[in-house]
């Protein structure tokens, strides 16, 4: 599985249908990992083809991704991030577009923003989606109930055994990020986390052993 952050390039109305605005960029802004800096949100579509994002290769669309993980030979599970103002709408809209043709993809829309999450809801009522939190929240699964959340998505560093438990009790599946150690991986599935996010899967492949 792999998991990516959408903007919206030049947002004018949450409300906006139109998807081929989305790119695939984790900052707001464009200083660290291009060629050039401003703001993501100041981009029209036609500005990506020339940005260098390393290597000579250009900033993504969401469904530039969604072409090249359905030409693999093994399915691909995808984990949007909706981070820019924006994004909510296009995303729900695209993913049921997406829901109607021969090869549907497993998908998880997860934020740390849960009005993005609760617009995402208010078009699509299908697709899973998990609260992203930064710190715990002892309330954490009246957000969850409210977005009929398939999972709850917490910090490594606020991830212990009775937190992981109890969001488990209310029938939530739990990834925690980010973790790049085995041996804090193998712990948290011990403790009964679902998954994990990492900067290095190498390093955890025989966890799916």
């Amino acid at each position: 599985m792999i998991e990516l952050d959408v903007h919206c390039l030049s947002p004018t109305d949450s409300l906006v249908e139109d998807w081929t605005n989305l790119c695939v960029i984790h900052d707001d802004t464009l200083d660290r990992t291009t060629n050039v800096s401003g703001t993501v949100a100041a981009l029209a579509v036609q500005d990506l083809a020339y940005i260098d994002a390393g290597d000579g290769e250009s900033i993504p669309q969401l469904t530039q991704v969604f072409d090249l993980a359905s030409r693999q030979a093994e399915t691909i599970a995808i984990n949007i991030e909706l981070k820019g103002l924006g994004t909510a709408v296009p995303v729900a809209h695209y993913l049921k577009h997406l829901s109607k043709q021969p090869s549907d993809f497993p998908v998880l829309v997860s934020s740390f923003n849960h009005t993005l999450l609760s617009e995402f809801r208010s078009v699509n009522l299908h697709t899973a989606v998990a609260p992203l939190y930064g710190r715990w929240v002892e309330e954490f699964h009246l957000t969850a109930k409210r977005l009929d959340a398939f999972a709850v998505n917490i910090s490594v560093k606020s991830a212990n055994k009775k937190r992981i438990q109890s969001i488990r009790s209310h029938g939530y599946r739990v990834f925690v990020y980010t973790v790049n150690s085995l041996e804090i991986a193998m712990q948290l599935r011990s403790w009964g986390a679902s998954g994990v996010f990492t900067d290095h899967p190498d390093r955890l492949l025989s966890l799916q052993n």
